[in-house]
């Protein structure tokens, strides 16, 4: 009888039902040992920000509900709104006379100009602030201020505190003693309660973090670097009730002759803060633009303003208080409301200074370049060797007797013995003339040449030049030589 053998269906559902429940107690294991959370990474800026340095205070302009534009092309100078107020981030790339009257014609009709002074070189020109006589010029304050005595003080009395590792005994105390309490902590808590603890501080730091940045708050001291405040600029604006304080680098300051011109007609307090009433004073009335408002820190003028017509040229000592990396800080973003609110538009153009293709290369691309000279190099070495194709020495061919016969003339010809290659061919001219001819020997040298010629048909002159001649001057005097001896030696 055939021997069936037929499965036992319970014991397959038994076997499901315990895999099933391993699973399940697997998985309540790893979500009570991982807890997910969210964290927010800073992963830079993106390539409109990089490509616009100005991209936040454009859209601070559009949260204002100033209706704003950014540009790298200076082209947009030509369709200017009227009652609109345009930053330019470098007053030099307005390099044409007919624009800076075109400028000017916009400001008298009711527009705003805001421009960014730049240092010149000796081959360069600023024809727009040349117009206003105002001048940006390096200062000798580029280092931070000294600290005090005290200060000095107690660094030094910090320093000598301080061990071989670099920590004071202060610090190196309360790291052992975090150490040591957080170890009791160890003892005392499970694994998984730590971890839960530290996964919960993580998430309230992301929670915070993303609560600030929705609100669009910021550190004290992203807002307020540490700057000493003798370089700090206070502006004092008009619809404006405290002065704002902004952050001009101070390597630069603004210069214009209405400064020097009479003192007594300033309102001036000597730190760089002050207004100009453009009369003059009691003296001599300034020819030329007046400055209405100019403001800076302590030693230097960084903020210049014109009265042109129904508008106004606002001159800056640097540009970079408005970029996106800048504009938090202070009062940077209040005096960019300050001044284009009023504006119907506002235009932002910084400009396109574009590096050349080789720094690009070497910028993003410094191994192909290396790569590149590399195999350069090797190719010239390689071709450096010879410069024509290479000519076999075939040792076992004998030279000819003709080769022999034109190394030996050459070699004479370099010596400067070519009278001597000459000599064989006269003499047989000269032995065959005495044979054929009985009176030839008692002839002179003038009866023999005429002799010749007229046994020849070759004139005398030429007769006398190819038995003559001793040296001849180059290599074709040489050639016509043996050629015209050939002909005498034919003839005859």
């Amino acid at each position: 009888m055939p021997n069936n053998y037929e499965g036992n269906p319970m014991g397959n559902h038994i076997g499901a039902i315990v895999l099933l429940l391993v699973l399940a107690l697997s998985g309540y294991g790893v979500s009570q040992l991982f807890e997910r959370y969210e964290e927010n990474s800073d992963i830079g800026w993106d390539r409109s920000a990089l490509r616009n340095p100005y991209l936040a205070a454009e859209q601070f302009l559009e949260h204002i509900g100033v209706d704003s534009q950014s540009s790298n092309s200076l082209d947009r100078l030509d369709e200017l709104p009227l009652e609109a107020t345009l930053f330019i981030s470098n007053a030099s790339q307005v390099l044409t006379e007919k624009r800076v009257d075109y400028l000017l014609d916009w400001i008298e009709q009711g527009g705003h100009l805001i421009v960014a002074a730049q240092h010149l070189h000796d081959d360069q020109s600023d024809p727009l602030l040349q117009r206003f006589e105002v001048e940006k010029y390096k200062t000798d304050c580029a280092c931070p201020a000294e600290k005090s005595d005290a200060e000095r003080s107690k660094a030094e009395n910090s320093n000598d505190e301080k061990n071989d590792d670099g920590k004071s005994n202060v610090e190196k105390k309360e790291t052992e003693k975090e150490a040591e309490a957080f170890a009791e902590e160890l003892q005392d808590k499970k694994l998984s309660d730590i971890l839960r603890e530290e996964n919960e501080k993580i998430r309230q730091r992301s929670e915070q973090e993303r609560t600030q940045t929705e609100r669009g708050e910021k550190s004290e001291d992203e807002v307020d670097p540490d700057v000493p405040p003798e370089q700090l600029t206070h502006l004092s604006l008009n619809g404006v009730k405290h002065p704002l304080t902004i952050h001009f680098p101070i390597t630069a300051g603004l210069n214009h002759p209405y400064f020097y011109h009479d003192s007594e007609g300033v309102d001036g307090d000597g730190d760089g803060d002050g207004d100009g009433d453009g009369d003059g004073g009691e003296g001599k009335e300034y020819e030329g633009y007046t400055p209405l408002y100019w403001g800076g820190n302590e030693s230097d003028v960084q903020f210049i303003q014109f009265e042109v017509g129904g508008g106004l040229l606002t001159v800056l000592a640097s540009e970079s208080i408005w970029r996106s990396e800048h504009i938090q800080h202070f009062d940077h973003a209040f005096l960019l409301w300050v001044l284009f609110n009023r504006a119907d538009k506002g235009i932002i153009l910084y400009g396109s200074q574009m590096p050349g293709l080789w720094t690009l290369l070497w910028r993003y691309a410094p191994e192909l370049m290396i790569s590149c000279a590399l195999c350069l190099l090797a190719w010239l070495v390689y071709r450096g060797r010879r410069f024509a194709p290479v000519r076999e020495k075939n040792h076992l061919q004998r030279r000819s007797i003709a080769e022999h016969i034109f190394a030996s003339a050459e070699f004479q010809w370099r010596q400067g013995l070519a009278g001597e290659l000459l000599a064989p061919l006269r003499e047989e001219i000269t032995r065959y003339a005495r044979a054929h001819y009985p009176n030839y020997a008692g002839l002179s040298d003038q009866g023999r040449h005429k002799l010749i010629a007229e046994h020849t048909g070759v004139p005398v002159t030429q007769v006398e030049r190819a038995f003559c001649q001793l040296t001849p001057a180059d290599e074709q005097q040489f050639h016509r030589l043996v050629t015209l001896l050939q002909t005498i030696r034919k003839q005859l």
